[in-house]
């Protein structure tokens, strides 16, 4: 129940700078910062990604990570390297 809450908390303030930023005539870019794999698992990804399909349509989303691309490209999202993330309007980081 707490993630949930968390969760609804995060993506309405996402939501509301995207808004904003919207106003301005653009869509704003999110960049999710996630990590994945063997030994830290693959939750940070599934959580940014259930927060990402929520913001598809107000904003472009991309995801910076080292791990974890396929099941990134496979829900239709762009995986890039950390070390090639673009400037940003609101960048979301789930590392540990």
């Amino acid at each position: 129940m707490a993630i949930v809450e968390l969760n609804n908390k995060l993506i309405n303030t996402i939501l509301r700078k995207v808004a904003i930023i919207g106003k301005v005539g653009v869509m704003a870019l999110t960049v999710f910062r996630v990590e994945g794999g063997q030994k830290i698992g693959s939750g940070h990804v599934m959580r940014s990604l259930a927060l990402a399909m929520k913001l598809r349509e107000k904003s472009e989303v991309l995801f910076a990570t080292d791990f974890g691309q396929k099941i990134i490209e496979k829900n239709g999202f762009k995986a890039i390297k950390p070390s090639q993330v673009p400037c940003a309007d609101i960048i979301v980081t789930d590392l540990m």
